[in-house]
């Protein structure tokens, strides 16, 4: 049986920082090798500086994703205290890390007791010192530190000031100064260069970012890096080799964090046990400090061999150097470097081949070997190879060759660079294309969540993502504190509301969506035939958590996921607003229709009152007015008799049921489409259009009839009859209804003569 592929948990913030993005490549690299599944716990760093209060107010509400680091879903947690927990105390990370009991956990950048951890050394930083003091005779170098509260800060604090007495030194306090680890430092430079009379020789970062925002203070004084004052920075970011000039720096093996911390977490699960990692800084020499290209012309190397050469030549490429020499990219990059050596310098038995030379580069530079190596590495390295080997070649006809080769191979350099440029511009203009989409997309289908989550994942796998699962909690979280976050735990349940691997496209049932969230990372819908490396990410909008979204892209592409999910969350609101809108407005047309009825009803009789009556007659008299066809139309005016007999004798009760009553047998001797209304007191009036010529006589006998038959039932000590007069007319004219009731009214008087002489039933 195979041995189970372990599930290794890296925690990290701020997914688009460069420093994170590249230790996410090295993580990336070791999982591959060593077949285990990798998830990058997305959160936020605590209790840190915040440069945007108003954006970043809620940003803590994503470290809830931390507590998804579980003994059950995770075989492995690596955490990097710098980036995570630089800003706590000792007691502080004590308590964050008691979370994770019961995780074999390795920890990155700060060592700490009990626990495997990977760390940096500054012995890149001492060089960069004593290269400061030989090469440039520097002797007032000054310094700019991270944060006093950081560990890593006070160990490259602690470097330089070594440094410097071991170079025979005095430490002035004058010259240091701390930033805070951004690029919004430039106020902590312009007061350290005011404090001094003189201009420092030399200033050391202690990392690059604050370096490219000192640029800036630089460039406001008309002060020239590498001429003027010499510059160098500490971790060697992707940013640091295309500053103008090129940023000197110690390379303190960012890639190689990731990838040692990968490698003793899958050790310290294997074994039980892993030693502490060291890993080696070395100085990059660039024009900031006031260097041109690095001299490699000892004598000694004129009697060196390809393979030492090519050993040599890798040394200088510092991203690399310690990464496993094994993996695949790193080895054709070696035998490239080897091959040149060996054609060039006429150690293959075979003659000199340039193009076998560019052959070869061609192949290599389309294999990982660029997601690990800066363009301005890749061309210092061809200068370097350049100049190795035209120290050792005397013949002028094969240093030509070399050169016009060299400037070939820069050539193809270029070209594969701003190809990659342009598709990187292409993909970002379709990615932004389809990230926009989502809202347009969830929005118009806000009415049909089957749909919305189904266009949702379709648009996530047209954007590198070879999965996605979206999981939403069965009830949003809303207004957590930073207390709440620390002792914040995942429901039990998730509910897997869509999901799709490669370009399958899946929406579950409703009785298959409850997952339990420890398998948020391994269920019956996740793909257990390969390997992944996911990012975990919290549907976050304002203060209101949603859910999370695990997916599965290549490191390179994680600078677009605080878009992606932005717009999901965004999108997620204005579907509930609009639903909440739409309900709303559902709700006031209700009540609005309730008042129109009402303002038109009349509430004893539930007939229309005089308003609702002379408002619909008007309209079906217009309309007949205006018709080709010919019906007769009449109007029914009717008044109940005797009604003040029957309130003073019985009470008004009486009289009301008396109203009611006869707004009944109106009712039930009209047809639906006629119109009724009470336009009195014990008023009535109706309109009917017909084309019976018989039907005002028969409608006339009808309610006489009905009401007879109504008083015959009655149990009522009383009769309710109305008086009735019907005035036939032609819509054609256009006539005023008042006119026509008043018509009906003349009529209905010659009926009511004949009314009975007391509404009072006799008594038998």
């Amino acid at each position: 049986m195979s041995e189970k592929r372990l599930n290794i948990g890296f925690m990290v913030n701020w997914l688009d920082n460069n420093y994170i993005t590249t230790i996410c490549k090295g993580a990336n690299l070791a999982a591959e090798e060593e077949d285990a599944n990798l998830v990058f716990l997305a959160g936020r760093n605590f209790n840190a500086s915040l440069h945007d209060p108003v954006r970043a107010q809620y940003e803590f509400q994503h470290n809830t994703i931390y507590a998804f680091a579980h003994k059950d879903t995770l075989d492995a947690l690596i955490i990097p205290l710098g980036v995570i927990a630089g800003h706590l105390t000792p007691s502080e990370i004590d308590k964050f890390l008691e979370r994770f009991k019961g995780i074999p956990t390795v920890i990155c950048e700060y060592e700490r007791e009990g626990y495997p951890c990977v760390t940096f050394n500054t012995d890149g930083l001492i060089d960069a010192i004593d290269h400061l003091v030989s090469e440039h005779d520097c002797r007032r170098i000054a310094f700019v530190g991270g944060p006093k509260s950081k560990p890593d800060a006070n160990t490259r604090l602690e470097a330089y000031k070594k440094a410097l007495i071991k170079n025979g030194l005095c430490v002035d306090e004058r010259l240091i100064t701390y930033g805070d680890f951004s690029e919004y430092c430039t106020d902590v430079v312009r007061e350290l260069l005011d404090r001094n009379d003189t201009l420092p020789d030399a200033i050391c970062f202690a990392n690059d970012t604050m370096a490219l925002g000192a640029y800036s203070v630089f460039e406001e004084r008309g002060i020239v890096p590498g001429r003027d004052i010499a510059v160098i920075g500490y971790d060697n970011d992707q940013f640091a080799g295309v500053m103008t000039p090129p940023l000197t720096t110690v390379d303190a093996g960012i890639i190689d964090l990731g990838f040692s911390a990968v490698k003793t977490a899958v050790k310290l699960v294997r074994t039980g046990s892993a030693e502490n990692v060291s890993l080696s800084s070395a100085l990059a020499v660039r024009a900031s400090c006031g260097c041109g290209c690095s001299k490699l012309s000892d004598s000694s190397l004129k009697k060196a061999s390809s393979q030492e050469l090519c050993e040599l030549v890798f040394s200088q490429l510092t991203e690399l150097r310690s990464l496993n020499a094994q993996m695949r990219p790193i080895q054709l990059l070696k035998d490239f470097i080897t091959l040149y050596f060996d054609e060039a310098l006429g150690m293959s038995k075979k003659p000199f081949s340039q193009q076998l030379i560019k052959n070869t580069f061609a192949d290599l530079i389309s294999t990982k070997i660029m997601n690990l190596l800066r363009r301005d590495s890749f061309g210092n390295m061809l200068e370097t190879m350049l100049l190795l080997a035209e120290n050792r070649i005397k013949n002028v006809s094969r240093k030509l060759e070399l050169y016009r080769l060299n400037i070939d191979l820069q050539s193809t350099l270029n070209e594969y660079f701003n190809e990659r440029l342009f598709n990187l511009e292409c993909a970002y203009a379709n990615s932004q294309f389809l990230i926009s989409n989502i809202t347009k997309d969830m929005t118009s289908n806000s009415k049909n969540e089957e749909k919305c989550f189904r266009q949702l994942v379709d648009n996530l796998s047209r954007l590198n993502h070879e999965s996605t699962y979206i999981y939403e909690f069965e009830h949003p979280y809303k207004g957590l504190s930073p207390e709440d976050i620390s002792n914040w735990k995942p429901p039990q349940k998730l509910l897997l509301k869509a999901y799709h691997d490669h370009e399958k496209l899946c929406i579950p049932f409703a009785e298959q969506q409850q997952i339990n969230s420890v398998d948020f990372l391994c269920n019956e819908f996740t793909p257990n035939y390969r390997r992944r490396t996911t990012a975990l990410t919290l549907l976050l909008f304002n203060d209101e958590q949603y859910g999370i979204m695990l997916t599965e892209l290549a490191p390179e592409h994680f600078g677009q996921l605080a878009s992606v999910t932005l717009q999901i969350c965004s999108s997620i609101k204005m579907t509930d607003f609009m639903l909440m809108l739409e309900g709303i407005i559902n709700q006031i047309t209700q009540r609005n229709a309730i008042l129109s009825h009402e303002s038109v009803s009349d509430e004893l009789t539930g007939l229309l009152n005089r308003r609702g009556f002379f408002s619909e007659a008007e309209k079906v008299i217009s309309n007949r007015a205006n018709s080709n066809t010919k019906l007769r139309c009449a109007v029914i005016f009717a008044d109940l008799n005797s009604l003040k007999v029957i309130n003073d004798t019985f009470g008004h009760e009486e009289g009301d049921y008396a109203i009611r009553a006869s707004a009944q047998i109106l009712k039930a001797c009209m047809r639906s489409s006629d119109i009724i209304g009470r336009v009195g007191g014990d008023e009535f009036a109706a309109l009917a259009v017909y084309n019976d010529s018989s039907f005002v006589d028969q409608l006339f006998k009808r309610i006489k009839q009905f009401q007879d038959e109504f008083n015959a039932k009655s149990s009522k000590p009383y009769y309710i009859e109305l008086s009735l007069g019907i005035h036939e007319f032609d819509c054609s004219d256009n006539p005023s209804l008042q006119v026509l009731l008043d018509h009906a009214d003349n009529k209905l008087y010659i009926d009511k003569k004949s009314k009975r002489q007391t509404a009072i039933k006799p008594v038998n």
